[in-house]
């Protein structure tokens, strides 16, 4: 055997015996360490998940100054939309509908009177059905014990009830947002499956209305079967989609049904003159919305009184003229606004350029460009979130043929310097064919890592165990990656070094396949729960597991295929492992929209921007435009 060899086989064992001192010494250290209770991690859930939602009521300013007093009544007894009394009040504890009347401030008591715990919130497009549910998450999670339920606010739009039940849609929402809570324990699924499985989450389901027609009456159906007595749940969900929803199947077992009612021209007047700034003395107003007050109060505001009974525009209308120079007597103008229609187009054109940026480097009409992009590409997908992950199945098929190319030629490059260019070429087309067709088109999560250095071998073992179907869908197709590439490294080591060249790439693959194996996701849950922690984590991730792989791999053949093809082999696997982690397939896709000018280069900094002004709003690790009729005006003002 050359020096050469016997210099690297010196060195992979000095490094192997490195390693495993160190995971000895740390995981002797770590053994008094036991994993957190159920219990603890509610806890812990409830602390992130407060902080995240009373985060996003400062971004969309619900308490500045005060509350817009959205208020709302119980449906009768009689009405259709509601399930038998008995079934929401019970026997032992009577309870009459108008005594869950009330206004937003005071929503989480009213919910605190339904014995069931589960309510309805109905109410037209632009109602404060969102405003209203994020508030209840946000005063249940203020009001929250230790140990007790941990109020969940999910979109329903991302659920599609024919594949998913409804405890296993919650369960991957979860570990979606959470990645903490896709860690595996025992045969019984994740930490996500285990908390809502055994009843420790209370649903709020915002939007119910935005499940494709067709399926709403199946998610009542799953949501009514899957729930136990005693579960909570909290739907929300436009009147007329409910109404049919309930004509042509079920109601919502044991739930109160509430119906939001328009702003009154008294709740405008508390309002909208305490969100602007004061008059100056020498006018004959005390505030600006004083004579659009009075107009209204006169039956005389037109459409203007129709369109401002809904919260939605009411606040669209406060962003338009409170907070900049612009007089709102203005909107008074029958001849510029005829309608209400037309009203309505005018205020949510308003927004973007109404909504300062904080860098004055920016430009509005490129921002006005990119979130209509934004808007086009959203509604073109028939999606309101936008997940950074996700952006890569946007980009042409060109741009993933050029990846799936230059993985191609990489692998080749590899396999002719070890085994010649007879069987680098069948490598090179093999690993570009399944780039192109099955690894780079996948869907994959962001990912987090961390060495497991406590437990037994069954955590080892879990991870090679097939995952329950609710975290299925979370696990990447790895097993196509590594036998495409592990299996070219095979062969081209063993036709050039023969039965020796054999043993060390298998040995390579398969210290490399066990060290992926031991990268864990985090155990700590107040970790990654906005989009850009997630996207560092990821990156982390990819470096961390492309350069593990590399390093063993590469250490693995060096003894005999010398320095400069294990080299080659090491930047190999690197680059391949990081495009095939969502933070590589990320950074491809945003270069793309970069150079093609659909998107900033910087796209982090314009959806950072873009939510701080209230264009956008934030749930989990995604964004969504702050209502779908802002979403469905900009797109429509592309075509």
């Amino acid at each position: 055997m050359p020096h050469d060899g016997t210099l690297f086989i010196l060195l992979a064992a000095l490094v192997s015996l490195v390693t495993i001192t160190a995971v000895l010494v740390f995981r002797l250290m770590s053994n008094s360490g036991r994993e957190p209770s159920a219990s603890e991690l509610c806890d812990e859930l409830a602390v992130v998940l407060r902080a995240q939602w009373r985060a996003e009521e400062s971004v969309r300013r619900v308490h500045d100054p005060v509350p817009m007093p959205v208020t709302w009544r119980t449906e009768s007894l009689e009405s259709p939309l509601q399930d038998h009394w008995v079934n929401v009040a019970g026997r032992d504890r009577p309870v009459v509908p108008p005594e869950l009347d009330g206004g937003i401030d005071r929503v989480h008591e009213v919910f605190a009177r339904i014995p069931t715990g589960r309510l309805v919130v109905l109410g037209g497009s632009g109602a404060g059905k969102s405003v209203l549910a994020t508030r209840l998450t946000v005063a249940l999670l203020d009001a929250r014990k230790p140990g007790e339920r941990v109020p969940v606010l999910l979109p329903a739009s991302t659920w599609n009830p024919q594949a998913q039940r409804f405890h296993e849609w919650v369960a991957i929402r979860l570990a979606i947002e959470h990645p903490a809570l896709r860690a595996r324990r025992g045969s019984a699924g994740t930490v996500a499956d285990q908390l809502v499985g055994n009843g420790h989450v209370l649903p709020v389901l915002d939007g119910l209305d935005e499940i494709a027609p067709e399926l709403r009456d199946l998610a009542i159906r799953r949501c009514n079967a899957d729930l136990h007595a005693g579960d909570p749940i909290v739907v929300t969900c436009r009147t007329d989609e409910y109404q049919a929803l309930v004509d042509a199947g079920d109601v919502l077992t044991g739930a109160a049904v509430v119906e939001l009612r328009p702003l009154s021209v008294e709740a405008l007047a508390q309002y909208l003159p305490r969100t602007t700034r004061r008059v100056r003395a020498t006018t004959d107003r005390t505030s600006l919305w004083e004579p659009v007050i009075t107009a209204l109060a006169r039956l005389d505001g037109g459409p203007l009184r129709e369109v401002l009974a809904t919260p939605l525009m009411a606040s669209l209308a406060r962003v338009a003229y409170s907070e900049t120079q612009a007089d709102p007597v203005g909107l008074l103008d029958r001849a510029r606004f005829p309608t209400a229609e037309r009203l309505s187009e005018h205020l949510l054109d308003a927004l973007v350029p109404a909504t300062r940026p904080e860098s004055p480097r920016d430009r509005d009409q490129e921002t006005r460009r990119w979130i209509t992009a934004l808007a086009s590409m959203l509604s073109r997908q028939g999606s309101r979130e936008f997940a950074w992950w996700e952006l890569h199945h946007e980009a042409p098929r060109a741009v993933r043929a050029l990846v799936a190319v230059t993985l191609g030629l990489c692998t080749g490059w590899t396999v002719a310097l070890i085994a010649g260019i007879g069987v680098a070429v069948p490598a090179a087309v093999l690993v570009a064919v399944l780039a192109f067709l099955v690894t780079l088109p996948q869907r994959t999560e962001p990912a987090e890592v961390r060495l497991r250095l406590r437990g037994t071998l069954l955590a080892l073992r879990l991870r090679f165990t097939p995952a329950p179907r609710p975290s299925r869908v979370l696990r990447s197709a790895g097993p196509v990656g590594w036998t495409a590439a592990g299996g070219a490294v095979i062969v081209a080591l063993g036709v050039s070094a023969g039965p020796l060249g054999l043993a060390w790439a298998v040995t390579g693959v398969v210290l490399a396949v066990l060290l992926d194996a031991w990268l864990d996701v985090p155990s700590d849950i107040r970790r990654a729960h906005d989009p850009w922690t997630l996207l560092r984590a990821d990156r982390t991730a990819a470096l961390i597991r492309g350069t593990s792989r590399g390093v063993v791999i590469g250490l693995a053949s060096s003894p005999v295929v010398g320095p400069g093809a294990a080299a080659a082999l090491f930047t190999t696997v690197v680059a391949g492992s990081v495009l095939h982690n969502a933070w590589g397939k990320f950074a491809v896709a945003r270069a793309y929209f970069a150079v093609t000018g659909r998107f900033p280069l910087r796209l982090r900094k314009f959806l950072v921007e873009s939510h701080k002004r209230g264009i956008l709003r934030r749930v989990g690790p995604m964004y969504e435009f702050r209502h779908a009729s802002l979403q469905n005006r900009l797109s429509a003002t592309a075509e």
